[in-house]
């Protein structure tokens, strides 16, 4: 393709009149020098102008299979996007943009970003500087509690075993579960 030239390309969401930069160049031709990118050429973008929406030809699709009586039709318009391709840049021409555009007297008059941030920083000193972060709730919590007299029973570390502890009857219940009856086992009856 080359400035100037109509492509269509698959659906893009843009409306018609908007600008669409191709960033995904796999090859560059400028005359006789060719660039093919590994995966992508660096720095290389196609800037483009939405010309219509539309889609393709109808396409129909017949399924038909002998002695069964089955016979599919469908048919299919593939959406895509009309594009004029209005520039092709490298990174060559980038740099030679940049390389002419000449400093305004906003960028001369900018101090440095490291000489901003420090001014910034003499000039109000924030409360979260000021204050000291609060130690964590787990930690305030520790600290707050007192050593305690260690009970005789440890808890059981899984809660599996705090379960069954928890379920074992203790020596004032005399309540007991009644036992299960136990299972018959099945009989063969003689043939």
């Amino acid at each position: 393709m080359e400035e100037g030239s109509v492509i269509e390309v698959e659906r893009l969401d843009a409306n018609e009149g908007d600008k669409v930069e191709l960033t995904d160049v796999l090859l560059l031709a400028d005359g006789a020098r060719v660039t093919v990118g590994s995966a992508t050429v660096p720095g290389a973008k196609v800037t483009a102008e939405v010309v219509a929406q539309g889609r393709g030809p109808k396409v129909t699709i017949f399924k038909y299979k002998s002695k069964t009586r089955q016979r599919t039709k469908t048919g299919h318009r593939q959406p895509y996007t009309r594009l004029a391709i209005q520039e092709i840049v490298t990174a060559e021409k980038r740099a030679q943009v940049k390389a002419e555009a000449k400093p305004t007297e906003e960028t001369a008059e900018r101090k440095p970003a490291a000489t901003r941030a420090r001014a910034k920083a003499e000039a109000k000193p924030t409360e979260k500087t000021a204050e000291k972060k609060p130690a964590t709730t787990r930690a305030r919590a520790k600290a707050e509690a007192k050593p305690t007299e260690k009970t005789a029973e440890k808890k059981p570390a899984t809660k599996r075993a705090r379960v069954k502890a928890e379920a074992k009857p203790t020596e004032n219940t005399t309540e007991s579960k009644p036992k299960r009856a136990p299972r018959r086992k099945a009989t063969s009856h003689g043939t």
